[in-house]
């Protein structure tokens, strides 16, 4: 909790502005990034959020890419 305390004071204060969250699949990076996106909203700071896996289910699978 301290981790994403600290987190949203640096994206809040725009220390920095881009949070790239990565790790193994089932880690939590969504329901994390989330949570922050949430936090920093909450908080009045102007945030995005974008989850790769949501997006990819917006697109249909190439023929000639059978394995995206």
């Amino acid at each position: 909790m301290e981790a994403a305390v600290a987190i949203m004071r640096s994206v809040r204060d725009r220390r920095i502005s881009v949070l790239w969250l990565c790790g193994p699949p089932g880690a939590g990076k969504s329901s994390v990034g989330m949570a922050l996106y949430a936090g920093l909203t909450r908080s009045g700071a102007r945030v995005g959020f974008a989850d790769t896996d949501q997006l990819g289910m917006c697109f249909p699978t190439p023929s000639d890419d059978p394995q995206r």
